[in-house]
């Protein structure tokens, strides 16, 4: 079932990663009339709960529907939910077999966290250094699943959100 949920959950990413944000609500409709369900009653309610909350207490359903309703309403993520959303949308890698919708999460985030740190300064712990940061890691040019760890390595050391020591190996592991 999570694998189910990571995919349907996947293919929202797509949608709002390529601009069709109105395919959402519809999908989301869609839901009640699928036996089973991709996404469970329990994860459409978390996906329009629109909120972040810790590392360990919230999941994919949570991320993606912030992502969806900063889109849909172009207003800007703070650091921490931007940080967090990144390790969700890590974490349903293995939905995506071709790497394409990661390689889109990618570049939105990058892009994120371009203008989180020109227009967010003031909440990041160390905002002088963290415009060198992402200049230097759009110079390793990566992307995809293996941008997206080396982007959340880089940038914890700018948030104030705590990662315990397995997380930070398994990011390790992927860059």
């Amino acid at each position: 079932q999570r694998f189910l949920t990571s995919s349907a959950l996947m293919f929202i990413g797509y949608q709002i990663f390529a601009g069709r944000y109105e395919i959402v609500p519809e999908f989301l409709e869609l839901q009640t009339s699928f036996t089973p369900p991709a996404l469970a009653p329990e994860d459409v309610g978390q996906f329009r709960a629109e909120r972040i909350t810790r590392p360990n207490n919230d999941n994919e359903s949570n991320a993606m529907g912030v992502v969806y309703s900063a889109a849909v309403n172009q207003c800007p993520l703070s650091v921490d939910d931007l940080f967090m959303i990144v390790i969700r949308l890590i974490g349903m890698r293995a939905a995506d077999a071709s790497g394409k919708i990661m390689e889109m999460a990618y570049q939105w985030a990058m892009a994120q966290w371009e203008n989180a740190v020109q227009s967010q300064r003031f909440r990041l712990r160390s905002p002088n250094a963290a415009p060198e940061t992402i200049e230097a890691l759009k110079k390793l040019g990566r992307s995809g699943t293996r941008g997206l760890a080396e982007l959340t390595l880089a940038m914890r050391q700018h948030v104030a959100i705590p990662l315990d020591g397995e997380l930070v190996s398994m990011l390790q592991g992927l860059r």
